[in-house]
């Protein structure tokens, strides 16, 4: 029995039974992952893709998540191991989760003109605010200014 293997994953294996010769081919292929993408609050353009076993992860999709960025893909949703384009895909990781950084967004809003107030003055609210975790803007008063009015309670 003669096996001779190639780069291709090819291996043929001849045998010689006296005047007889008998050849068999096996061509072994990498086995393909379809691995989900979880934003883990975010968006992303893919929901899953199929990669080959043993080979680079190549191009991954990058989601968006309002006031955050994006940290990268890591095998688990709390620890794991970051993936980039040039990890090695593995059989076991059928799942990549977006891990992000919070960036609280400073909003300044100002409100001016005629009011509702009896006396018919001007009124100047000044807010900051950020976007909290569920994509709402929160708006905190920081300074209120009433201006030739007088206010009743």
């Amino acid at each position: 029995i003669v096996a001779g293997a190639n780069a291709c994953g090819k291996i043929t294996v001849t045998a010689y039974l006296e005047d007889k010769t008998a050849s068999v081919t096996i061509t072994a292929y990498k086995p393909s992952v379809t691995v989900k993408f979880d934003a883990q609050g975010g968006s992303v353009s893919s929901a899953s893709q199929t990669f080959t076993v043993g080979e680079k992860y190549g191009t991954l999709p990058t989601p968006t998540y309002i006031a955050h960025t994006f940290d990268g893909w890591y095998t688990a949703a709390v620890g794991g191991n970051k993936v980039t384009s040039e990890t090695i895909c593995q059989l076991d990781v059928t799942t990549l989760f977006a891990r992000w950084i919070y960036n609280p967004t400073l909003v300044s809003l100002v409100i001016e003109g005629p009011t509702s107030l009896a006396s018919g003055g001007e009124t100047t609210f000044v807010c900051k605010g950020t976007y909290n975790d569920n994509k709402q803007l929160v708006l905190d008063v920081v300074d209120l200014r009433i201006q030739k009015a007088k206010c009743r309670l």
